[in-house]
């Protein structure tokens, strides 16, 4: 099932008092407990942008809020920044999702998405989503955003710059084991919740072997994102004959400019995965 938004997101959406109070009351905590290293962040353009990252860590992917509070602390609390969340999330109690949507984050489809790019605001998206965040530890710095490329779509119909934002660190936080596909396939539940492909098993601290849930306490690995020059897509001959012949976009175009943007990506984190320990972090 599909959750429908209740309305598409507006600039006023965003309560900033309550953004910069809890900006103020994690950015300590955050920078002693796991040291971020955030560069690159003057690359994002004034208005809209479309930052596109990796998703690490489970089901606390602590490197997505360093990245929320460095882009306040960079930019000020007058700007609005928006994260594109798994529609799962608005299954919570309404409280939740309002806390939510109070600070920046949207419900995850194309209305909300172009809503948001339309009103010349800065979003970030994670093509991998539910998929990558559970990625092996051992898959830890590479990219799989099993094949999603509805970010490109939306990009290019918006006239939206695209801003590579490679990250490592996060997936140390939490040593996921496995995805879990054989698990749903043996409960005979594939597909019960969309873009769910498993029941992720994982290592984390205090519980050792766990599930998603009883949430985790991250351990304290040292997170660094960095982001790269802006990609104009919709500028490029692939991306001005997208939509040419096909409403949805030309498969195999469309194939191209995902492939540049991810490969990309990989190159920065392989970037900074280089000389990496693990935990530690890359030795300055």
């Amino acid at each position: 099932m599909v959750l429908l938004p209740r309305e598409s997101p507006h600039p006023s959406d965003v309560d900033f008092d309550l953004v910069k109070k809890i900006g103020r009351a994690i950015r300590r905590p955050l920078q002693a407990y796991f040291r971020p290293r955030v560069e690159g962040l003057d690359k994002v353009p004034a208005g809209r942008a479309l930052l596109v990252s990796v998703h690490n860590g489970g089901v606390l992917p602590v490197d997505s809020i360093v990245l929320g509070s460095e882009l306040y602390r960079h930019f000020g609390y007058e700007r609005p920044f928006h994260f594109l969340a798994h529609d799962i999330l608005w299954r919570a109690p309404r409280r939740i999702t309002d806390a939510l949507e109070r600070v920046g984050v949207v419900q995850g489809n194309p209305v909300n998405a172009a809503a948001v790019l339309e009103a010349d605001r800065a979003m970030v998206v994670y093509p991998g989503g539910a998929w990558e965040v559970y990625r092996p530890y051992a898959e830890r710095h590479h990219i799989d955003w099993n094949g999603h490329m509805g970010y490109i779509r939306l990009a290019v119909r918006t006239r939206t710059p695209i801003v590579p934002v490679p990250s490592v660190g996060g997936h140390e936080t939490l040593l996921v084991l496995t995805r879990g596909e054989w698990i749903v396939r043996l409960l005979g539940i594939e597909g019960f919740i969309r873009s769910v492909h498993g029941i992720p098993l994982a290592i984390g601290f205090p519980w050792g072997l766990q599930l998603p849930l009883p949430l985790h306490i991250p351990l304290p690995a040292q997170v660094h994102i960095k982001a790269m020059e802006p990609m104009e897509l919709h500028n490029l001959p692939e991306g001005r004959a997208l939509f040419r012949s096909d409403p949805k976009g030309d498969p195999e175009v469309l194939a191209r400019l995902h492939h540049m943007v991810q490969q990309k990506v990989q190159q920065g984190m392989d970037d900074l995965a280089d000389g990496r320990i693990p935990l530690i972090g890359k030795v300055r």
